[in-house]
């Protein structure tokens, strides 16, 4: 796809594609949203974590639940492009399966996966990406250093996947932007010839209440690439 102007980070939920779908198609032509799937049974889980086992038991539940969501998914993005993050709901693999299949095979939308995830959602995922041929997003967490290099696990997950580099986008998550955070992020763009390299990080309000007492500000990022 086209390099996108701007990659927002927006839960799959009716406000968030209601004001997607509202922009003019010029607008929504040059960006590429990163929809994550919210969890239907639950708060979101910390970013880069997984709850074993999963609060959702449900499956056909789920599988009514989530068809109906990435259906309605699908139909907002027809003919763009973008990623969708299923980590919250990829678990029941039975479940998901018919809906994950339809986002992939039958929309320009991209899955995504990232290190920390389980190698049998990871080589999952991959296979999709590689049966509906649009590649595959890899999410990395850029928080405080794990225990490995994360570059390490990186390579291990690229090596494990099999896809050539042309087919995989590094979506490098610095989460939200904090007052005071001045934490220096790490960038391994040049690990490997990435198809594409997106940089996610910003804030918003809680709520239109919080406009006021917190009018908008610049904070600084730092990002620091390896030599």
């Amino acid at each position: 796809m086209a390099e996108p102007l701007y990659v927002p980070v927006l839960p799959t939920r009716r406000d968030a594609w209601n004001a997607y779908a509202h922009l003019e198609l010029g607008v929504r032509q040059r960006i590429a949203p990163l929809w994550t799937v919210v969890p239907r049974v639950g708060p979101e889980r910390p970013r880069g974590t997984t709850l074993v086992p999963d609060p959702d038991s449900d499956r056909e539940g789920l599988h009514h639940w989530l068809t109906l969501r990435l259906d309605h998914l699908i139909n907002v993005m027809t003919g763009l492009t973008g990623w969708v993050d299923t980590a919250h709901v990829e678990s029941l693999l039975d479940a998901s399966v018919p809906s994950l299949w339809r986002l992939t095979t039958g929309s320009s939308l991209r899955l995504v996966t990232g290190p920390e995830r389980d190698p049998a959602l990871q080589w999952y995922a991959a296979d999709l990406a590689f049966l509906g041929g649009r590649g595959l997003g890899i999410r990395v967490l850029l928080d405080d250093a794990p225990d490995e290099p994360l570059s390490t696990r990186l390579l291990t997950l690229i090596d494990r996947l099999r896809l050539p580099p042309s087919r995989l986008d590094l979506l490098l998550d610095a989460g939200s932007a904090e007052d005071g955070d001045d934490t220096g992020k790490r960038a391994l763009a040049a690990l490997v010839p990435w198809r594409t390299v997106v940089l996610t990080s910003g804030a918003f309000p809680r709520a239109p209440r919080h406009l006021d007492a917190q009018p908008a500000q610049v904070l600084r990022r730092q990002l620091r690439l390896p030599r």
